[in-house]
């Protein structure tokens, strides 16, 4: 017996920005933050605190729950500083859930993957675009 798969696509809007020797990022549609001591380190660094919180919300049973958008003023807040030295990138967290292994608690019948868009995912699969 074929066992149920679930994909679902989150959406990420990432800034990015200098401050001193680091960068700081912070993904706006869930307030997580991170840093490094590149651009790709702290891309990179965000995406790793992403997946963990996301499959620790899994495991509670609550994955939405990833989902706590910033405000406005926190965004500005975040932007604030030198001109020029803040990026945003937009960025999909493609999750693959096996939900037979999911309903047992395991991590094990999850994957997560980052890609740059929707469009990037196969045409095959049946996603869910969350939002």
């Amino acid at each position: 017996m074929k066992e149920a798969i679930e994909r679902v696509a989150f959406p990420f809007t990432f800034l990015l920005k200098r401050e001193g020797e680091q960068w700081a990022s912070i993904c706006r549609e869930t307030g997580i933050a991170s840093c490094g001591d590149t651009l790709d380190a702290a891309r990179d660094a965000l995406m790793d605190a992403i997946e963990a919180s996301f499959l620790y919300l899994l495991e509670q049973g609550r994955p939405y729950d990833i989902w706590q958008p910033m405000s406005a003023a926190e965004t500005e807040e975040f932007r604030s500083g030198v001109p020029g030295e803040c990026t945003e990138e937009s960025m999909v967290m493609v999750a693959v859930l096996d939900t037979e292994a999911a309903r047992a608690g395991g991590r094990e019948g999850v994957h997560l993957d980052f890609v740059r868009s929707v469009a990037a995912c196969s045409p095959s699969d049946e996603l869910l675009i969350v939002a």
